[in-house]
């Protein structure tokens, strides 16, 4: 960039000199015509002179103030071009860019310092020949990488890279395309952070979080625990003086005690589940189409509308394809347990809606009271007969972990609707996995 500033000046110097030099050469040529082809006399030849060294001065001063205000600007120019260098070498992120055929153009301290290896090293080289992305990572890799190069922009997108040397490291990329002045796309740029200290401080703040929990848990287990028990030991101690037939039905009384043991156990191990750390894309209309057809057929048995309404829905996710299946057929059996009326409905419902998958579920049941809506979300609470409570806290736990929100609106006797909102990647096109070496020789990089 530099060596253009100063084949610019050279330029522009033999220009200046050509334009000085043009007025001198026409005052000689003027004299010597005039001279020895008319024979003016000495005052016609002054004026004749006076004239063009006027005409001289004047184009003198023009060009200096022209070559003034281009140095001026060349210096503004340099200046600008230095303040940008400045700022990326010294930025605390890792920036990169890279040219078309996906080599490194320029990088900065920061991501010697992030990848522990040497500028020289990089620069000129091949992103797919410089390992920084593990192998499996490499498939969302392309995918984010073509939605670069098709001119979005991809902002704070959490992965993993690696260093040299194989350690993983936990980033957060951003990543733009690069234009020339006629929009032409000259190559693109990323910006790597490294948020090792974000997850470790996320992880410590979610166990805070559970650990503040375990009070409110541990009292509402003991108290949900002590009922059935106190029950199954006052059966087991009238069994032995019961009749035959007493004794069976006090046994099922007793398994239907240790079954909501059990269940309270189960939903209790669910949520002391550790929070999974690498997240996926998660094609959302693959997951809401296998949802609906598993929940299909229970619909159908309880006599229950099931109606879906997302049609070709093309946009992923960041996140875990089981934990979302599982937060989507919780709500929707909620949902499906709450109709006790004629109008037996369950819509199942999603859209996009800017940057946002809006996952919508409404049934026509019998609602909710303003303090059940308030309470909804909290350990053993439930409006359910043989409910547990830990459900719908399971779900507002799984909604966290994908940095989703959830919402409930209801109407006594009119229904209640739950919405999901979590923020979209992308709407690309999977490419199969025997598409991925193609792509590299097309392409030729990955995010960094």
């Amino acid at each position: 960039m530099r060596s253009r500033i100063r084949w610019s000046k050279r330029t522009w110097f033999f220009i200046w000199l050509y334009a000085v030099s043009l007025p001198i050469l026409s005052i000689v040529t003027d004299y010597l015509y005039h001279v020895w082809t008319h024979h003016l006399s000495r005052s016609d030849v002054y004026f004749i002179s006076g004239r063009s060294l006027i005409l001289y001065i004047f184009t003198v001063w023009l060009l200096t103030q022209f070559v003034r205000r281009l140095t001026k600007t060349e210096h503004n120019y340099q200046l600008v071009v230095t303040e940008l260098e400045t700022f990326i070498e010294h930025h605390p992120d890792a920036i990169c860019m890279f040219d078309l055929e996906g080599r490194f153009t320029n990088v900065n301290t920061q991501f010697e310092e992030l990848y522990k290896t040497p500028r020289r090293t990089v620069l000129g080289e091949r992103l797919l020949d410089f390992p920084v992305i593990p192998p499996e990572f490499l498939f969302e890799s392309q995918q984010v990488m073509k939605s670069v190069i098709e001119g979005q922009n991809v902002v704070r997108y959490r992965t993993t890279r690696q260093t040299a040397a194989g350690d993983p490291i936990p980033v957060s990329i951003s990543a733009f395309p690069i234009r020339d002045p006629r929009g032409t796309l000259i190559g693109w740029a990323a910006s790597i952070r490294d948020v090792s200290d974000e997850v470790e401080t996320e992880k410590r703040w979610l166990q805070s979080e559970k650990l503040a929990a375990v009070g409110q848990l541990a009292a509402g287990v003991a108290h949900e625990i002590r009922n059935p028990l106190t029950a199954v030991k006052g059966f087991l101690d009238i069994i032995p003086t019961s009749k035959p037939e007493k004794q069976k039905e006090y046994a099922g009384i007793m398994t239907s005690e240790l079954d909501r043991i059990a269940n309270i156990v189960t939903e209790m191990l669910a949520l002391a589940k550790p929070q999974i750390d690498d997240m996926r894309l998660v094609d959302v209309g693959a997951v809401l189409s296998q949802v609906t057809r598993f929940l299909d057929p229970e619909a159908r048995m309880r006599n229950i509308v099931f109606e879906s309404a997302f049609g070709e829905l093309n946009v992923k996710i960041m996140g875990h394809e089981n934990r979302l299946k599982q937060l989507l057929i919780n709500l929707v059996r909620n949902a499906m347990d709450a109709i006790v009326s004629e109008r037996r409905q369950v819509t199942f419902a999603a859209e996009t809606r800017d940057s946002w998958v809006v996952i919508r579920i409404q049934d026509t049941g019998m609602g909710m009271t303003d303090d059940a809506l308030h309470r909804i979300c909290e350990p053993f609470f439930t409006t359910k007969e043989h409910g547990t409570g830990l459900g719908l806290h399971l779900c507002r736990q799984i909604v966290e972990q994908h940095e989703g929100r959830m919402q409930f609106a209801s109407t006594l006797g009119e229904g209640t609707t739950v919405r999901l909102e979590f923020p979209a990647v992308s709407s690309l096109r999977v490419v199969p996995r025997s598409e991925v070496g193609e792509q590299r020789d097309k392409i030729g990089q990955y995010v960094g």
